[in-house]
């Protein structure tokens, strides 16, 4: 029998893995994954510090999430923010 990984466990794997973080179109491709969003507010719920940076390029924008190490300690850069479950 071979075990399955969920969703969840797969972006958190994928989010420790790259410090530069995860866009929800990779997520799709690696993992398919169609609700990133979903699983990092599932993430945070249980505990991970994982942050939202907006990203724009050719007046296109998306949302890469970046997991940081520990409890967020001081204000975090302009382009980058971090929602708790519901606080949207």
């Amino acid at each position: 029998m071979t075990a399955t990984v969920s969703q969840q466990d797969a972006v958190l794997l994928l989010l420790q893995s790259r410090p530069a973080g995860l866009t929800p179109i990779e997520a799709l491709n690696e993992v398919g994954c169609f609700r990133l969003a979903a699983r990092v507010g599932e993430l945070r719920t249980l505990g991970h510090n994982i942050v939202t940076v907006n990203e724009t390029r050719d007046g296109r924008t998306w949302a890469r999430y970046r997991l940081l190490p520990g409890p967020v300690s001081g204000p975090l850069p302009k382009n980058e923010q971090r929602f708790l479950w519901g606080d949207r």
